[in-house]
């Protein structure tokens, strides 16, 4: 189906946009709600090739044999998959794409960089033995992140119209309807494409647009995310801004790796009823000092675990 160049939605169609992960059940029971009340569902999909999406269409017309093949095709559904398989099944709601597909000049590079344990491991991949070469590694990724994001983001921004408008106009019982709901399923990390859809959304009376998001406010980013977030929107931070959540998105690293242990950070104030009442992880990454940083990076030096990207 053709790009447009300028983004627009349908006439009288209601969007929702979800904002969440993608991953446990506690994913899928947080969107389930509004995937019961929807006339189109369009989940995120990178990489997505036709056979999927006529999967999904005969999934959600009831077809057992689909549920077969595509369990078949995953070769390790994640419990947020399982979930959503067996809840579309026979739900009779219309389905279409608009991520970037695998017939995308670019979908090799994209899939290169989401594939495995890339995505969320930016620190660990821009390690080198240099301590301020690994945080300039870091922010040249926050770069690419942000690049590759704005394309990919763009192609769902020129496919939402035609698609919706494609599957109404052919649909009898769509364009019957005196409107249209549609749901969007995304990450959080793709809140751009929702100020993009809003801009469409007002130059279009008949058209209504709102998001919701499971994690609860106020949202907190990752520090590299907030990197690339800042460059995505064009705000301009120093060398010093950029080295600092370069340095704690290292940090956050050996958090998460286990390396580094939060209890050396948190304070008896932080627990109520032997309950944390702050998020241990974005407190923690905060709480680390630059010298707890150094020693990390360090050890890990000390231990080969040196990453394949060298800033030129």
């Amino acid at each position: 189906m053709p790009l447009v160049e300028t983004p627009y939605l349908p006439d009288n169609v209601d969007v929702l946009v979800f904002f969440g992960g993608h991953e446990t059940i506690d994913d899928f029971m947080a969107l389930k709600p509004h995937l019961d009340k929807t006339d189109i569902f369009i989940p995120e999909a990178v990489g997505w090739i036709q056979d999927e999406l006529v999967l999904m269409s005969r999934i959600s017309q009831g077809d057992r044999q689909a549920v077969k093949e595509t369990f078949k095709r995953l070769a390790n559904p994640s419990p947020y998959n399982i979930a959503e398989i067996k809840n579309l099944e026979g739900k009779h709601v219309r389905i279409t794409l608009i991520d970037l597909p695998d017939s995308d000049r670019r979908a090799a590079e994209i899939d290169n960089y989401y594939s495995g344990d890339r995505l969320g491991n930016e620190a660990s991949d821009a390690m080198t033995a240099d301590f301020e070469q690994t945080m300039g590694n870091i922010i040249d990724f926050a770069e690419t992140d942000a690049e590759l994001e704005n394309y990919r983001e763009a192609i769902m921004a020129m496919s939402v119209g035609p698609r919706i408008e494609a599957l109404i106009d052919n649909d009898p019982d769509l364009s019957s309807k005196g409107r249209v709901k549609v749901l969007v399923q995304l990450g959080t990390h793709h809140t751009f494409f929702y100020h993009a859809m809003s801009k469409a959304a007002r130059s279009n009376p008949t058209v209504s647009i709102k998001r919701v998001f499971s994690e609860p406010k106020p949202l907190v980013f990752r520090h590299f995310d907030r990197l690339s977030r800042s460059i995505r929107a064009n705000i301009q931070l120093t060398v010093d801004e950029k080295r600092e959540l370069a340095m704690r998105a290292l940090g956050r690293q050996g958090l998460v790796n286990g390396d580094i242990s939060p209890v050396l950070v948190l304070a008896d104030s932080d627990y109520r009823n032997g309950e944390l009442t702050v998020s241990h992880l974005n407190t923690a990454t905060e709480r680390l000092s630059t010298e707890d940083i150094k020693r990390y990076h360090e050890t890990l030096v000390e231990l080969g675990e040196i990453g394949l990207v060298n800033r030129s």
